[in-house]
């Protein structure tokens, strides 16, 4: 889960301050425990959506994401292995979607049944709005919306999901949808800056 403080400073638009802190406490240690795959990944990607660089920390999250194509433990680890190779435009990310698709044709365990209905359409999603398809990524996620809670994770860390939503809305050109969700945001938290940006772009 991400601290107080990498929050507040992503909620007031302070990207140096979310960057030193990830250099700091947040990116994974060689042998990249799940956990900080998960953290690293929203992260990143969250300072991207805002509109800052990150430099490689994506490209070289990446490297380490590549290692957990197999691991179907946990689905909130799936999504984020699939949203650092995705975000990093690496090719894995299509083996990481087989992989799940013969998971979800077994079905046995809570990983396989979740994989189908739920993982699999938001992963295409996320590849979609990467390859410069963002309308296919709003055909995807917007239905799944309030129903991504079998992934696990909190509602907080589920955000980057909105978060890609939104931006794919913007892409697409469908700004009546990204006003909608774009207010949402603004009313649940009336001093971040990035959803009072995002509301002025819709």
């Amino acid at each position: 889960m991400h601290t107080e403080a990498e929050l507040l400073a992503l909620e007031r638009d302070a990207p140096q301050t979310v960057l030193e802190l990830y250099d700091r406490a947040v990116r994974p240690g060689e042998r990249c425990f799940y956990i900080e795959l998960q953290n690293a990944a929203s992260l990143l990607v969250r300072l991207e959506l805002a509109g800052h660089p990150v430099g490689d920390r994506l490209a070289r999250l990446a490297e380490q994401a590549v290692g957990w194509i197999e691991d179907h433990v946990v689905p909130f680890t799936d999504l984020h292995t699939g949203l650092a190779l995705a975000a990093a435009g690496r090719g894995e990310a299509d083996r990481l979607v087989a992989s799940l698709e013969r998971l979800a044709a077994e079905g046995q365990d809570h990983a396989g049944r979740v994989a189908g209905p739920l993982l699999l359409p938001i992963l295409h999603g996320v590849l979609a709005f990467y390859r410069g398809e963002p309308q296919r990524t709003v055909e995807l996620l917007l239905p799944l919306r309030g129903a991504t809670a079998p992934l696990g994770g909190s509602l907080a860390q589920r955000d980057v999901i909105e978060q890609l939503l939104l931006e794919a809305a913007l892409a697409a050109g469908r700004f009546d949808l990204a006003r909608l969700l774009a207010a949402e945001r603004v009313a649940l938290r009336p001093t971040s800056r990035p959803s009072w940006r995002k509301y002025a772009r819709a």
